[in-house]
């Protein structure tokens, strides 16, 4: 942008030389300097105009920046809070000494088999079409609303900022902005089972307007891209939930990768 601007100022004082030598009874020499001056100071001022703009862009990015990389670090503090003791999911280890309560990544896989468990355990009589689809995703929800009202507190605010950094950066609308890079950075911080709950939390809460919900950024985003689809719940109906994830809100999987020796 700059560079073109000065050519064509180069080009417009050539012309006005050459109009100059044209017609030098009508220009005189103050008149072609005046002219060439005007020029530099209108070039001059865009260029300022230009680079003041790029500054100012480039400073709203480090800001940015800074922002996501602080609530990437609040989110990982969150995550470390997270526990669950071991005895009351009949995990005692039954020595002196032994750890009470697993935290972060460790918690999140116990808080995951909990939920299989309490959707293993919902009355049957309460979903009686078993080949609707929309019958075993509410039995996802209230499983999920069960689990939450064991385990909220602990994990509530830990879904909650997570649902923020993703709408924080999928919203930055700043030219140059790397946002697949972030959005790629958040999803490196998320363990198997942090994905594998995030997954389920997304069916069970939808408070949002539409296109605001965390299911919604999931498949914007490519959220869970990641998931293992083999450790999802094993349905008790004939309904997969990889086929809820993609008739519902159109999230596709890729199908697992079987390792074999050879």
């Amino acid at each position: 942008m700059k560079n073109g601007k000065i050519i064509l100022f180069i080009i417009v004082v050539i012309a006005l030389i050459l109009l100059k030598r044209c017609f030098k009874d009508i220009f005189s020499l103050s008149d072609l300097v005046s002219i060439i001056t005007a020029i530099i100071m209108y070039v001059t001022v865009l260029v300022m105009k230009e680079g003041n703009e790029t500054n100012s862009r480039l400073n709203r990015l480090e800001q940015i920046e800074n922002t996501i990389m602080k609530q990437i670090e609040f989110h990982n503090n969150l995550l470390k809070r997270i526990y669950v003791n071991y005895e009351s999911v009949g995990r005692g280890f039954g020595f002196s000494n032994a750890p009470i309560n697993a935290y972060g990544e460790e918690a999140f896989e116990i808080l995951y088999n909990r939920l299989k468990q309490i959707y293993s355990t919902m009355p049957g009589n309460s979903y009686k079409s078993r080949f609707d689809m929309n019958v075993e995703e509410n039995r996802i929800k209230d499983s999920f609303t069960q689990l939450y009202k064991e385990y909220g507190v602990l994990f509530g605010n830990y879904f909650k900022n997570l649902y923020l950094l993703v709408k924080y950066i999928n919203g930055i609308d700043v030219k140059d902005f790397p946002r697949s890079y972030y959005m790629d950075l958040v999803k490196s911080q998320l363990s198997k089972y942090e994905i594998l709950l995030l997954a389920y939390d997304c069916i069970w809460i939808q408070d949002q307007p539409k296109g605001q919900n965390f299911i919604d950024f999931a498949k914007e985003c490519n959220l869970l891209s990641a998931l293992e689809t083999n450790e999802l719940i094993k349905s008790v109906s004939p309904v997969k939930h990889t086929d809820i994830f993609k008739d519902h809100y159109g999230i596709i999987f890729r199908e697992p990768v079987e390792f074999t020796n050879t």
